[in-house]
């Protein structure tokens, strides 16, 4: 009945902590002018992430989701859980600082003195959703690393966009601080 796919669908929301991703969204979007809400099943289990406004990079040409022909997103990510997903080693390229900010090592191995420590290091792991001759394909590379290439495993990109103050020219809102800067003088 729909009585009760309407409590499934609230049981699943609250115990995948959903709203949590939704204020986390609505959040960012009135700071940052764009706030992330990703969507996945993994293993059955659907999961709801927020990826950072800064890591996430949109077609130049779209100005909506329904025009976007592709959305990457880049993470820094332990070189250890890049192996563990993907089965390919790859090699570490920075380390966060004490900010939680990705510093770019020094591409010389021989002087970038990278600890690679703690899960072998970190690497800018790209994940791109994008159309190619009308398919939507799912791509994951770090470094010069080619770690999945294949058909989207959804018919759309995961991907929710909550935008404050939306313009019809351009992808990206605007934070509340941008629209009240004017008034700090």
């Amino acid at each position: 009945s729909a009585y009760k796919a309407q409590e499934t669908l609230e049981w699943i929301m609250s115990e995948k902590k959903a709203q949590r991703a939704v204020a986390h969204m609505k959040r960012d979007g009135l700071t940052y002018g764009n706030g992330f809400l990703k969507i996945a099943v993994i293993d059955g289990d659907i999961s709801f992430s927020n990826p950072s406004p800064f890591s996430v990079f949109v077609d130049p040409l779209s100005t909506s989701m329904a025009d976007v022909q592709c959305v990457t997103f880049a993470t820094p990510t332990y070189v250890d859980d890049i192996k563990a997903k993907y089965g390919k080693q790859v090699r570490p390229e920075g380390k966060l600082n004490e900010y939680r900010s990705f510093i770019k090592a020094d591409p010389n191995p021989s002087s970038d003195g990278l600890d690679t420590g703690y899960k072998g290091g970190m690497a800018i792991l790209k994940e791109s959703w994008y159309y190619k001759d009308g398919e939507l394909r799912l791509s994951a590379w770090a470094g010069r690393t080619l770690l999945l290439d294949v058909k989207s495993p959804y018919d759309f990109i995961p991907l929710v966009v909550f935008k404050n103050y939306p313009s019809a020219h351009n992808f990206y809102g605007k934070g509340e601080p941008e629209v009240i800067e004017s008034l700090a003088v």
